[in-house]
C-alpha cells in the first residue's frame, strides 16, 4: 500500500475530516477546522470541498469583523495568501474593532507585521500606536518577561517601522513617547525636530511618513428637501473615476423626525453587470441628522474609466430627506468621479434622489 506522507503542521482532526469527504462526500465545517481543509482541498485540487470552505470563511466573516484577524492568521500559518488578502480587506473597514479584539492580542510577530503594514487602515496612527503598545503588553506577558520599554522594543522588532511616527500627534508624542525607551534618543530628536519646524516633509527620520489612506465623504448633493416618500424600488446612480480609487461605503439619507432603525440593500455592479458587493445594512436614524455612512465589509477596487453602479433599496415605505442640486463632476484627490444617470432608476439621479455621496480613498 503506497504512503502518501504530510509534513506541513496541520490538524490531525482536520486531516480525518478531509477524508471522510473523499469517502462520503459530507463534511462539517467549523471555524476550528475550515483552514485545514481549504488547504488539504487546495493542495490535493478538490475544488467542491475548496468552494464550499470559501463560502464558510465568507459568510463567517460577515458575522463579526474581528474574525477576519483569526482568519489572517491561520491563512497566515498555512499560507493561504488570498485569504490573508481577502481579510486584511475586512480589518481595514473595521479597524478599531479589529485591533481591539482578543484575536488581535494573540497574534504573532509575523502577522502583526504584515498587518500594520497595510496602507489602508481606517484609523488614526496615534490610536494605531497604543494599540500596539497593548499588543507589546500581552506579548511580555504571554512570554514571562519583565513589562520594559526595552522590551517592548525587542519584541517589536519590524513591527516598529511599520508605525509611521511623523504622523501621530505631538500630544502623544509629548506626553507619551518621548517619555518612553521604545524609541532611541536619536529617533525621538529626528521627531521632535519636524514637530518644531512645522512641516512633516522635513522629517529626515528612519520612519515611513507617508499617511494611511483614510477614506472620505464624496457628496455629489448640495441641497435636499422633505417631501419624498420612499418604498422599495431601486434606486441606482453610475460613477465612474479617472484615477483607481477604493470604494468603502455610501452616504445615505435619514428618515425624517423618527429616531428608529430602517433597513438598506446595497448593491455595486460593473460596467458588464457583474455583482461586484450585495448586502443589507441597518441604519439607526435620528432626528433632523440628515447624512449616515454604510460601510461595507471589504472595500472595492474601482478601476479607471470604468462605469460602476451603486444601487439602493429601501426595505419598507419611509419618508426620507430627498438630495438636490447634484453635481455631474467632483474631484477626489488625484481622481476626477463623473456621476451619470442609470436607466429604470427616475426618482434617482445626477441632479436629485437618493446616495447623496461615496465614501473613498
Amino acid at each position: 500500500m503506497k504512503t502518501i506522507e504530510l509534513h506541513e503542521a496541520v490538524d490531525i482532526d482536520g486531516v480525518k475530516e478531509f477524508i471522510r469527504y473523499l469517502y462520503t462526500d459530507h463534511i462539517e465545517l467549523g471555524e476550528d477546522n475550515v483552514m485545514t481543509l481549504l488547504y488539504l482541498a487546495r493542495k490535493y485540487m478538490v475544488c467542491s470541498l475548496s468552494d464550499q470552505c470559501q463560502s464558510f470563511i465568507t459568510a463567517a466573516s460577515l458575522d463579526d469583523a474581528t474574525n477576519a484577524v483569526e482568519l489572517y492568521h491561520q491563512a497566515y500559518l498555512l499560507d493561504i495568501t488570498d485569504v490573508m488578502e481577502d481579510s486584511i480587506k475586512v480589518i481595514n473597514q473595521s479597524t478599531k474593532q479589529c485591533l481591539e479584539s482578543e484575536a488581535f492580542l494573540s497574534l504573532p510577530p509575523q502577522c502583526v507585521t504584515g498587518l500594520i503594514a497595510d496602507d489602508h487602515h481606517q484609523l488614526d496612527e496615534d490610536k494605531i500606536y497604543r494599540y500596539i503598545v497593548q499588543w507589546c503588553e500581552r506579548r511580555c506577558e504571554t512570554e514571562d518577561i519583565e513589562d520594559t520599554d526595552e522590551n517592548y522594543r525587542k519584541i517589536l522588532g519590524d513591527i516598529l517601522y511599520e508605525i509611521r511616527f511623523p504622523n501621530i500627534s505631538y500630544k502623544l508624542f509629548k506626553s507619551s513617547i518621548q517619555r518612553r525607551n521604545i524609541l532611541t534618543d536619536k529617533e525621538k530628536t529626528d521627531l521632535l525636530n519636524m514637530y518644531k519646524n512645522g512641516n512633516k516633509c522635513t522629517y529626515r527620520g528612519i520612519f515611513k511618513s507617508k499617511p494611511r489612506n483614510v477614506s472620505e465623504r464624496l457628496m455629489r448633493m448640495t441641497d435636499y428637501d422633505e417631501s419624498l416618500i420612499l418604498d422599495n424600488v431601486s434606486h441606482s446612480i453610475a460613477f465612474t473615476s479617472t484615477e483607481k480609487v477604493l470604494l468603502h461605503g455610501i452616504v445615505t439619507y435619514g428618515l425624517r423626525d423618527v429616531n428608529k432603525e430602517f433597513k438598506i440593500y446595497v448593491k455595486l455592479t460593473d460596467a458588464n453587470g457583474k455583482e461586484m458587493m450585495y448586502d443589507e445594512f441597518w441604519v439607526k436614524s435620528e432626528p433632523m441628522e440628515k447624512e449616515y455612512d454604510v460601510i461595507f465589509q471589504k472595500a472595492v477596487e474601482i478601476q479607471p474609466d470604468i462605469k460602476f453602479v451603486v444601487s439602493w433599496e429601501l426595505d419598507d415605505a419611509n419618508w426620507l430627506w430627498n438630495g438636490r442640486n447634484g453635481i455631474r463632476s467632483v474631484y477626489f484627490n488625484n481622481s476626477e468621479i463623473q456621476f451619470t444617470d442609470e436607466s429604470g432608476t427616475e426618482e434617482t439621479n445626477t441632479f436629485q434622489g437618493q446616495i447623496p455621496g461615496i465614501i473613498l480613498s
